[in-house]
């Protein structure tokens, strides 16, 4: 991966973050694919991409304890045999050991390790030296394993390769649960529009003969029912109700003959005296779904359509409902929210690790980054920016210098003033931003602070010379806070200058480098959290 060649800090940065880059292009692209078989084949090409072409393969654990073969980079020969894609775990030692202990493992060389004979098998005819095996972990256990090697030669494995990878079988577990819960989501989906349809279907037929009715009834997945509306409230009668119900409930026919309190208990909780007020609330619209709880004392999701009936005098006869139980919808749906905040948060990281990256390589601005980020989000606030638009903002705050990776260190590191020259080389920073990030796609609504941030409100900044509201209200609300934490911080040229004089300069250019509107939520907000004690 890493050049042998590349001697200075600077070029090992620059790699770092061209591999933090690759990495997030790769999970980018992983979050959209949706095939599971083309999934695979990504997550291969993303790691022999990030190997510097190596070789890549991924295996998963089945319930029966066989390995499969899901995808390799480069691809198998057409002729290769299907059962050499299947193999018992313990025929792969190596394999067996990281998915036992859910740690990685590195094989320096497979010329002089113990091996198998069929791991001597794929190592000879892929011709692969040195292997990094890394488990693919879901929910405290492990599920499959990365591998990703070197070809005719050996390669020694750094700290950095392996934290990439190590990210990289992260990003691919979550991405592999999540497209299975989407997979099992979408043949649920499937399955309730037949049902539904089935239901149609069996409506029609309920018209035609009440024999047929019974039969087809009686032989529902879901519990169908009908209550008859009396007069008076402790006179409704439950009429009918499928034997399906005790499948779902654990109640029989009987117990609900014998128990009128279970219809509204079970069937349908809610006020049984107002049934006539509930006929005109449901008619016509979304299913109602509730939570009962089963004989076995198992809680049950059901979502009930509910037809009402009336009589030739237009008033409610009785009610007939179909009860279907999506307990296995709800709990999918609460395990892909699960997996998609878990994604979210690594990404996240992600984002947190490149700005730590370059504070890294710049010391005197570090923290710079967590204070503006944070100072940012409190100015939205102050300016009553919707919630649900923070975290663009909090993104586009964190990685609102990372442009500065591709500046030379001679220059972003100099101590003096730079030369005219030296500021065009600087001013590339935002437009180096954009071009980086743009390509990652949920963190193009985030590219207005790094793009625009050095703008000014008179039309006398950089890199377009916008002006005014030409400049995203992200963009004028930072480049306010980044002045003032930029004032109060210590640089190699300058000392930071008190809180009283860079509010005062800040309070100076309203309209001319910053939106006065700003200005004077921002005097107001650090005057309202000012301590009195604070000499500065």
């Amino acid at each position: 991966m890493l050049d042998p060649t590349v001697e200075t800090t600077e070029d090992i940065l620059l790699w770092k973050s061209n591999q933090l880059e690759m990495l997030l292009e790769v999970g980018n692209t992983l979050a959209l694919t949706h095939d599971m078989t083309e999934l695979f084949q990504k997550i291969v090409d993303g790691a022999a991409q990030l190997m510097n072409r190596g070789s890549a393969a991924i295996y998963l654990l089945n319930h029966e304890g066989l390995l499969n073969l899901e995808a390799t980079f480069p691809s198998l020969p057409d002729d290769f045999p299907e059962a050499m894609k299947r193999a018992l775990v313990t025929k792969h030692p190596h394999i067996y050991r990281v998915l036992s202990t859910m740690k990685e493992s590195v094989l320096p060389d497979t010329r002089v390790a113990h091996l198998t004979e069929e791991e001597l098998l794929v190592t000879v005819s892929r011709d692969l030296r040195s292997l990094f095996y890394i488990p693919l972990c879901n929910q405290g256990r492990a599920i499959g394993v990365l591998i990703v090697g070197s070809v005719e030669r050996v390669h020694e494995f750094t700290q950095d390769e392996i934290d990439i990878f190590h990210a990289l079988a992260n990003m691919a577990a979550l991405e592999i649960e999540r497209t299975r819960l989407s997979h099992e989501r979408q043949a649920y989906i499937d399955e309730i529009e037949e049902h539904i349809q089935q239901q149609e279907r069996i409506k029609k037929s309920l018209s035609e003969s009440e024999q047929r009715y019974r039969h087809l009834a009686e032989n529902a997945l879901d519990i169908i029912y009908r209550i008859k509306v009396a007069s008076a409230p402790k006179r409704h009668q439950l009429e009918y109700i499928s034997p399906s119900v005790q499948n779902i409930t654990g109640y029989t026919q009987e117990d609900f003959e014998d128990r009128p309190d279970l219809v509204r208990d079970i069937i349908h909780p809610v006020d049984y005296a107002n049934l006539k007020k509930l006929s005109e609330e449901i008619h016509g619209t979304e299913p109602l779904t509730t939570l009962v709880k089963s004989k076995q004392g198992k809680l049950v999701w059901l979502e009930h359509r509910i037809t009402p009936q009336y009589d030739q005098d237009g008033l409610l006869a009785a009610l007939e409902g179909i009860a279907r139980d999506i307990t296995e919808r709800k709990q999918a749906e609460e395990e892909l929210c699960r997996v998609y905040d878990e994604l979210n948060h690594a990404y996240e990281e992600t984002i947190e690790s490149l700005a730590k990256g370059l504070e890294l390589r710049d010391y005197e601005t570090e923290g710079h980054s967590r204070r503006v980020v944070e100072l940012t989000l409190q100015l939205a606030r102050e300016l009553g920016v919707p919630e649900d638009e923070l975290v663009t903002i909090q993104r586009g705050a964190l990685l609102h210098d990372i442009g500065k990776i591709g500046i030379a260190d001679a220059i972003l590191l100099k101590p003096g003033p730079l030369t005219e020259d030296e500021w065009e080389i600087m001013r590339r920073h935002p437009k180096l931003a954009y071009d980086m990030l743009y390509t990652i796609e949920y963190l193009r609504p985030s590219l207005e602070i790094p793009l625009y941030h050095h703008e000014k409100f008179d039309g006398s900044g950089y890199p377009f010379g916008k002006k005014g509201e030409e400049i995203p209200l992200a963009a004028r609300m930072f480049s306010v806070v980044d002045v003032y934490d930029a004032l109060t911080s210590d640089r190699p040229y300058r000392k930071a200058w008190t809180k009283a004089d860079a509010l005062k300069y800040i309070e100076e250019q309203s309209g001319r480098h910053f939106d006065p509107r700003i200005v004077d939520a921002f005097l107001t907000m650090e005057k309202n959290t000012c301590d009195p004690d604070d000499p500065t």
